[in-house]
Parts: structure tokens; C-alpha cells; sequence
């Protein structure tokens, strides 16, 4: 059995004991993620202007095959592409940085370079591993929810909160699939029945840690203090506690 406390100590004497390494690795990846972010934002903006004349066509010309569709389409699909460039980049991030921190927990080091090549290693199933746990999450409450909207008042209701309470007990199984996947290696199916079989026996203990966590978050939205709170203190110390949480409960 997982202690969320436990994890907050043992993540806290690790993170004091190797604070700058912490920091700098915790910085790098919100600087790569922001640069990332803001690159495909830029590509975005330049794609959707030059392209805004084949939109406005196909909108007045109706749905027929044409030079404008087609540049309609190929807007929709390099939209797509570029979200899931980011998307893979960033869960690649996140993999690496899970992986870093659990080296930390464990005494080790970390090099740029092995942190930089390790990134696709990640991505691909951590990438995997989010998008199943965001279809198991969403199609279930999307539906329940354009169900709630074709009935009366009270049983709408009812079956609003059913789709928040399914939300959550979902999300509470699979909150250690990253963990599993990034600092395990394991393959996204295996992670997930890793988290859920895991999360079952500690579903007192995650909702702890989620609490503390969530606690914990709240100077962040303070300005100018919770830009230098979050990447230099939460990130860090929260994905160690995480990473500690997780090696407790496998």
C-alpha cells in the first residue's frame, strides 16, 4: 500500500538534497515546451491566413469538390498534423522528465544529452497512453451528456452528476499510467491495466495525493511569484512525489 505522505517526504528530502538539478531540468522542459507551443501557434497563425481564402470560398461555394475544398482540406489536415506534432513532443516531455526525476529519487545524475535523445523514446506511448485514457474519459461523458439534454429536468441532472462521478473514478484508475509507462518502460495496454490494477488498492491514498497536490498548486496563481513557484518548487517537487508515489504502490 501506497502513503501520499510518504511520497511528499521522500520527494522533498530528494529535491533539497539536489535542488539545482531539479530546477534546471524543471526549467528546460517548460522552456522547450513553450518554445514548441509557441512555434506551432506562429505556423498556425501564417497557415491560417494565407489560407483563409480558400476557407471563405468553400463556405460560400457549399460542399462541392473544388480548388477551394481542397485547400480547405488540407488546412483541416495540416491542423491536425500539427497538433499532433506538439502532442508527441510534449508527451515525449513528459516521459523524459518522469524518468529524470525518478533518476533523482534514486541518487543518479542526468546529462542534456541523454535527457534531449530520450525524448521520442517517450513520446510515442505516453502519447498512446493519453489519448486512450482521454477516449475512455470523454466519449462515455459526451454521450451522457447529449443524453442529459433529451430529458426531464431532475433525471438530466442525475445523469450529469453520473457522468462527473464516472469522470473521475475513471481518471482515478489511471493515475499512475504515465508513471507506469515513463518510468517502468512499459508498453501503453500494460500500463494502463498496471495503473488500474495498482490505483484499486490505493484509491484513499491517490485522492490524498491529489488533495495535497491540488493544495499545494494554489500559490501558482499568484503573479510573478507563481512564475518562479511553479517550475522551480510544484513541477519538480510534485512529479517527485509522483514518481515516489508510484514506485511505493507498483
Amino acid at each position: 500500500m501506497a502513503d501520499a505522505i510518504v511520497s511528499f517526504k521522500d520527494a522533498y528530502s530528494s529535491y533539497t538534497k539536489g535542488l539545482a538539478d531539479y530546477a534546471i531540468y524543471s526549467v528546460i522542459m517548460n522552456l522547450v515546451g513553450a518554445v514548441v507551443f509557441l512555434m506551432m501557434l506562429a505556423a498556425l497563425v501564417v497557415m491560417g491566413v494565407l489560407s483563409i481564402g480558400s476557407i471563405t470560398n468553400f463556405l460560400a461555394t457549399g460542399a462541392g469538390i473544388s480548388v477551394s475544398t481542397v485547400g480547405f482540406g488540407a488546412t483541416l489536415l495540416t491542423l491536425f498534423i500539427g497538433f499532433l506534432i506538439v502532442a508527441w513532443i510534449a508527451s515525449g516531455l513528459i516521459g523524459t522528465y518522469l524518468r529524470t526525476v525518478n533518476t533523482f529519487l534514486s541518487g543518479g545524475k542526468q546529462t542534456l544529452v541523454s535527457f534531449f535523445s530520450a525524448i521520442p523514446k517517450h513520446a510515442t506511448k505516453v502519447l498512446a497512453v493519453m489519448a486512450i485514457v482521454s477516449i475512455m474519459v470523454w466519449v462515455p461523458v459526451v454521450l451522457l451528456s447529449f443524453v442529459s439534454t433529451l430529458t426531464e429536468s431532475l433525471i438530466s441532472t442525475a445523469i450529469l452528476v453520473l457522468a462527473a462521478v464516472y469522470a473521475i473514478f475513471v481518471l482515478l484508475l489511471m493515475f499512475l499510467s504515465v508513471p507506469a509507462a515513463a518510468v517502468d518502460s512499459k508498453p501503453p495496454i500494460p500500463a494502463l491495466r498496471a495503473s488500474i490494477s495498482i490505483s484499486a488498492r490505493n484509491i484513499v491514498a491517490i485522492v490524498l495525493f491529489v488533495v495535497i497536490a491540488g493544495l499545494l498548486a494554489i500559490p501558482s496563481i499568484f503573479p510573478i511569484f507563481g512564475f518562479i513557484y511553479f517550475p522551480l518548487f510544484y513541477l519538480p517537487f510534485t512529479t517527485a512525489a509522483l514518481v515516489s508515489f508510484y514506485k511505493q504502490a507498483r
